[in-house]
């Protein structure tokens, strides 16, 4: 198996309170607004400095807005490099190492969830560069593990992509319908939908699917 691809390295100029005020407000602007939407005077507005701050900080919008996708995805790309994560282990151990701390990801991280929205429902100018710099480094390592698995034997011959899919379609919708869940079902507590009973759920149904069936 091919090594897992780690993230590419983020150059840190270390902790700078402006600067991470500037970043703290696009990102809850970009979260609400989209990238189109959101003002660089507004940005500076809620940080509380000066609109020309922002341009000594970062070349233009754009570069600011790269620099906040950057904080959104450096967590979920740290799940590889993590010094728990299961080198030595099966695929399954690898495949549901990710997921747990994808989800937990997902549980404490609305925002970026939000600024994907806008891109995907605007078409943005940033998706081909979220897909390269982000995404693709996700799909590939979770691809890796499961042909890894196929090939030994552990996973049925399914199409991994189309398995990559349906384990972020299930982790992503379960968090975007929670608003709607209220609705649908009155009744019922979504706040006990924690993120280990969505792991414990999602993996039993993942791995049944996954196994291989004998006569």
């Amino acid at each position: 198996m091919e090594p897992i691809l780690p993230p590419q390295e983020i150059v840190d100029s270390g902790p700078n309170p402006a600067k991470q005020a500037i970043l703290a407000s696009a990102r809850r602007l970009f979260a609400q607004n989209g990238f189109d939407a959101a003002s660089v005077q507004e940005i500076a507005g809620q940080a509380g400095v000066n609109k020309a701050l922002i341009y000594y900080y970062f070349r233009d919008k754009d570069a600011l807005y790269r620099e906040v996708l950057e904080e959104c995805y450096a967590p979920v790309l740290a799940i590889w490099e993590n010094e728990s994560f299961p080198r030595a282990g099966t695929p399954t151990d690898k495949l549901l190492f990710f997921t747990e701390r994808f989800i937990r990801y997902q549980e404490e991280n609305e925002d970026l969830r939000r600024i994907l929205a806008h891109e995907f429902t605007r078409q943005g100018k940033h998706l081909q560069w979220i897909a390269e710099r982000y995404a693709s480094r996700n799909r590939e390592n979770l691809v890796k593990i499961l042909t890894e698995g196929m090939q030994r034997g552990d996973f049925r011959p399914l199409n991994p992509e189309i398995v990559v899919n349906v384990l972020f379609g299930a982790i992503l919708f379960q968090y975007i319908m929670r608003p709607m869940a209220r609705h649908l079902n009155p009744h019922s507590d979504v706040s006990a939908m924690t993120p280990e009973i969505l792991h414990q759920n999602l993996s039993n149904l993942l791995l049944d699917g996954l196994a291989r069936k004998t006569a």
